[in-house]
C-alpha cells in the first residue's frame, strides 16, 4: 500500500489576515493505494485539509500502522471571517497595555 499526496495552492499569500481564504477541498481516496488530494486558495486553507487528513487517520494496532477507513470528499471553511484568541490572565499576570496592542 502506497500513499499519494497532492497539494493545489492557488494563492502564494503568506501572511494571514482579517477575511482571508482558508476554505479547502479534500480528496481521500482509498483502492489499493491511498491518494488524498488538498485544493486550497491560501497555504492555510491547505494546512486545515491537513489537519482535517490527520483526524481520519486512526492506529490499527495489529498491523502496527496508521489507516485510513474509507474515501471521503470534505468542502470547509471557517465559520467566521476571524480567527479568536484566548487571554488568561487568571494565572498569567497581562499587562492593559499588552492586551491593547492586541
Amino acid at each position: 500500500t502506497s500513499l499519494t499526496i497532492n497539494v493545489d495552492i492557488s494563492s502564494n499569500v503568506s501572511v494571514p489576515r482579517v477575511g482571508m481564504d482558508e476554505s479547502y477541498t479534500l480528496n481521500v481516496s482509498k483502492t489499493e493505494n491511498l491518494a488524498v488530494y488538498i485544493k486550497a486558495e491560501t497555504y492555510f486553507g491547505a494546512r486545515h485539509a491537513i489537519e482535517t487528513l490527520f483526524q481520519l487517520t486512526e492506529w490499527d494496532s495489529y498491523n502496527s500502522a496508521y489507516v485510513v477507513l474509507d474515501s471521503v470528499h470534505i468542502e470547509d471553511e471557517p465559520f467566521y471571517p476571524h480567527r479568536g484568541i484566548s487571554l488568561d490572565t487568571a494565572r498569567n499576570f497581562i499587562p492593559v497595555s499588552k492586551i491593547k496592542e492586541v
